[in-house]
C-alpha cells in the first residue's frame, strides 16, 4: 500500500511540474483553471525565483512572489487634472497628485511657437498634494495648458492636455468710420486694457499716443483727410477713414 501512495504523488508532482507553459517554468503553491466559450483562464499564487533546480528537462523554481519590500513607488500618479477661467479671463490651472521623488512642475501654454514655460512650482514632496497655478496673461480665444512633472533623477512625464477658451467678445469698436469730427473707440479686450495706441497719418507719421481705457473718443477735427491707422500694443491694428464732409 506504502509504494502505490508513493507512485500516485510522484505522478501528481510531475503533471505540476509539466502543466506550466511559461518560461521559466513555474510550480505554483494555490490556484485555479477553467474554461468556456473557446478561452481558458488561470490563476496562480506562487513565489518570484531566487533558486532554480534542474534534473532533464524537469525544472522546479522557489522564491517569493510578492513585490519586495524595497519596490520604489511610481513617482506621481495624476488623479485629477483641470482647469477654468476666472473673472479676469486668466487660465487657473489644477491638479491632484499621489507623488514620489517629484523635484518640481512646469505650466506649458500651446503658442505660435509650440508649447512654451509660463511657470514652474517646486514638489510639495511624497504624498498627496494639490496644486494651483494661474496664467498671468488674459486668455483671448483659445489655448492648450499642459503640466510636466520632473523627477529627482531628470526624468519626466506630463499631464494630459487641458483645453480652455473664452466666449469674450474681443473686438475693438470703433464708430463713427468714416469720421468727421470725432471718433469713439471701446475697447472689449482685457488684454488692451490700460495699453497705449498709436495713431498714424495717411502719411504713415505719428500723430497720436492714446491710453486706452473701456471707451474713449478721438477728435480728428482738426486732421487732414485720408485713412489713419490705429495700431494696439498687440500689433493688431484698424483703420480710420477721416473726411471734411459725408
Amino acid at each position: 500500500m506504502l509504494k502505490i501512495v508513493a507512485c500516485c504523488v510522484a505522478v501528481s508532482f510531475s503533471t505540476a511540474l509539466f502543466a506550466q507553459s511559461l518560461t521559466p517554468k513555474v510550480l505554483a503553491t494555490a490556484g485555479n483553471y477553467a474554461t468556456g466559450s473557446g478561452l481558458s483562464l488561470s490563476q496562480t499564487i506562487g513565489e518570484t525565483f531566487n533558486k532554480t533546480l534542474q534534473n532533464g528537462s524537469t525544472i522546479l523554481t522557489q522564491g517569493e512572489q510578492q513585490p519586495p519590500s524595497g519596490v520604489i513607488p511610481l513617482p506621481v500618479s495624476w488623479m485629477n487634472v483641470s482647469g477654468d477661467l476666472n473673472r479676469n479671463n486668466q487660465a487657473v490651472i489644477n491638479w491632484q497628485v499621489e507623488e514620489a521623488n517629484v523635484l518640481y512642475y512646469i505650466v506649458e501654454k500651446n503658442t505660435t511657437s509650440g508649447y512654451v514655460v509660463i511657470g514652474k512650482m517646486t514638489s510639495q514632496g511624497n504624498g498627496d498634494h494639490d496644486y494651483v497655478f494661474t496664467d498671468p496673461d488674459v486668455l483671448t480665444g483659445e489655448a492648450n495648458y499642459r503640466i510636466k512633472q520632473v523627477e529627482v533623477d531628470g526624468k519626466y512625464s506630463y499631464s494630459k492636455i487641458i483645453n480652455l477658451k473664452t466666449t469674450i467678445n474681443y473686438s475693438i469698436n470703433v464708430y463713427p468710420n468714416p469720421v468727421i469730427t470725432t471718433v469713439n473707440i471701446i475697447v472689449n479686450n482685457p488684454a488692451l486694457k490700460n495699453t497705449m495706441a498709436l495713431l498714424f497719418d495717411p502719411n504713415g507719421k505719428k500723430v497720436k499716443e492714446i491710453w486706452l481705457m473701456n471707451s474713449l473718443e478721438i477728435d480728428l477735427s482738426n486732421m487732414i483727410t485720408g485713412m489713419y491707422l490705429l495700431r494696439f500694443a498687440d500689433q493688431t491694428s484698424v483703420k480710420i477713414i477721416k473726411l471734411d464732409k459725408y
